[in-house]
């Protein structure tokens, strides 16, 4: 009963990762001297995995399938393989992940091409958590301002109108339009006002009297005036 639930577990584990793809090396052409594709351009058109299956398929007893080294792929030295295969039809099988090196090992194939790398990709973990994100998280728009709250009766809260001008006196007249500065009212009777005399000259330094004009006043001239009159007068009589 045990070895039945190992095998069942085995079975489960080895569903997706046991069961591999067959890929024929070189499609209809197959493992030859001259190919219509080069066996680089064919691996790099195609993804290999662990537990894949390589077929080679060439002519039994004229060529065969040589696994090597790095090193010897690249010199074409097909003096010590790994695994030497010339049943004609190989089938070998990736095992693990990393690059496998063939080459013919006819003479004179490898170095016109007749070889070939595989690079078998590494085995990945199959988990339900999914990758994180490229970039962090945008936060979201931000919800737009609300208005302002109506009044508590629900209505739409007045306009703001314009100043309105002064309120009227009581009794709704229309008040006196504002005169302009009117002159100076006139003295009782309605004569004419005396002229603005002329400012006085300005005192000297000291307080002292100020000295008489050139000019001779009026009252002096006609006083000088009679009191020649009289004098000559006296002088004649």
């Amino acid at each position: 009963m045990d070895s039945v639930v190992v095998l069942m577990v085995v079975a489960l584990v080895c569903a997706s990762p046991c069961r591999g793809y067959v890929f024929y090396v070189g499609g209809r052409g197959g493992w030859v001297e001259h190919p219509r594709e080069s066996y680089g351009s064919w691996a790099g058109r195609n993804r290999f995995q662990v537990n894949d299956t390589l077929v080679f398929r060439y002519q039994q007893g004229n060529d065969s399938v040589l696994v090597v080294t790095e090193a010897a792929f690249g010199s074409c030295n097909a003096t010590d393989p790994g695994q030497n295969f010339t049943d004609g039809s190989t089938s070998f099988r990736l095992d693990r992940s990393g690059p496998f090196f063939f080459i013919s090992g006819a003479a004179g194939h490898c170095d016109i091409g007749q070889k070939l790398v595989v690079v078998v990709l590494a085995i990945r973990n199959h988990t339900n958590s999914s990758p994180p994100p490229a970039f962090p998280p945008v936060s979201p728009t931000p919800p737009p301002l609300a208005p302002s709250p109506l009044s508590p009766s629900g209505s739409t809260p007045p306009p703001v109108s314009p100043l309105a001008p002064s309120p009227l006196p009581p009794g709704g007249s229309t008040p006196p339009p504002v005169s302009p500065l009117a002159p100076s009212p006139l003295p009782p009777g309605g004569s004419t006002p005396p002229p603005v005399p002329p400012l006085a000259p300005p005192l000297p330094p000291g307080g002292g009297t100020p000295p008489p004009s050139s000019a001779a006043s009026p009252k002096f001239s006609v006083g000088f005036a009679i009191a020649v009159m009289v004098w000559g007068g006296a002088i004649l009589g």
